[in-house]
């Protein structure tokens, strides 16, 4: 009984992947829990997300990512899903990141208000 000769085997050189980084997008449309899974779906079936976590609280998508992924796209998936989002700019204070939150905070409220509004007109 004979023996095949070994065959030499190759390892393929691993891919380099970039570098990790997180995203933080700043999400408006979100009502209930089925939003937030609706706008983790979109971010998690994007190419080189790893993870995304939402809050509906915060309106805040976290989004764990390989370096290849760039927010603005992120954020135009979210936009054609339905959910207007932009992503959070890392080069500003703490103060200015509080006062672009207070003013989308009263963007909101007046946009409920002419909401309201219209629907009382109607009935």
């Amino acid at each position: 009984m004979t023996q095949a000769p070994p065959q030499a085997v190759t390892a393929a050189a691993p891919a380099t992947a970039a570098p990790s980084q997180t995203v933080v997008l700043d999400v408006e449309g979100m009502k209930c829990a089925g939003c937030v899974g609706a706008v983790e779906k979109v971010l998690t079936g994007h190419p080189g997300v790893e993870t995304a976590t939402v809050n509906l609280v915060t309106r805040v998508a976290a989004v764990q990512c390989d370096g290849s992924v760039k927010p603005p796209e992120l954020a135009q998936a979210l936009d054609d899903a339905g959910f207007p989002s932009q992503p959070r700019p890392t080069d500003i204070s703490p103060q200015q990141q509080a006062a672009a939150w207070a003013e989308r905070q009263r963007q909101a409220e007046r946009k409920q208000i002419k909401q309201v509004a219209i629907a009382t007109t109607l009935l």
